[in-house]
């Protein structure tokens, strides 16, 4: 099993605002195989995470109480990994929503994302979180989560969004930005010229 290395490449790109109304602009990440831009000021962090071969953890605007108000996420991993791993997308939609926090799933449908099918879902639960400023009394925090999984070439990509509730339309549209600018690109070398 080839193991992917990624390299992100931060690079501007002139001529778009955010819908968090403060004006930036998309930052454009390469990865292995995938391109996609993003919020200039938020933040791309790669992190290897368990059953994932690749995990992309985008941070968006931090609220007052020095949590962020939204996260994009990208998670690449093979099909059929290990013994009893997932092997058709079905069965990765399934898994996922076995260990999955959701309390409520509120749609399910069949799109398209990056010139691909794509399985989507939106899903809510709520968290406990202890805002900074309020000191450490807990409260629960209602969470909305819109993952699409798209299978290529023997791999499954999820892009997910999650914010809190109340800052869930706020930043959608961003996300729709964001998916809308994901590429997937062959990274096999071109044959020599004649």
């Amino acid at each position: 099993m080839r193991k992917a290395f990624i390299v992100l490449l931060f690079v501007g790109w002139i001529g778009e605002t955010c819908v968090s109304g403060t004006e930036t602009t998309p930052a454009l990440s390469q990865a292995e195989g995938l391109t996609y831009r993003y919020p200039e000021k938020w933040e791309a962090v790669q992190r290897k995470s368990g059953a994932f071969d690749r995990e992309i953890l985008i941070l968006g605007p931090k609220g007052i109480d020095g949590t962020y108000a939204c996260t994009f996420l990208i998670r690449e991993s093979v099909l059929g990994a290990g013994e009893r791993g997932p092997r058709t997308l079905e069965e990765w939609i399934r898994a996922y929503k076995g260990r999955s926090l959701h309390e409520a799933i509120l749609e399910e449908k069949e799109t398209e994302a990056a010139g691909r099918p794509a399985k989507e879902m939106t899903l809510s639960y709520a968290r406990p979180y202890a805002p900074l400023y309020k000191g450490l009394r807990f409260r629960k925090t209602r969470i909305r989560v819109r993952a699409l999984f798209i299978e290529k070439d023997g791999r499954i990509y999820e892009f997910l969004y999650s914010a809190r509730e109340k800052e869930y339309p706020r930043h959608e549209e961003e996300f729709e930005r964001f998916l809308a600018s994901v590429r997937f690109v062959d990274s096999s070398p071109s044959p020599a010229a004649p």
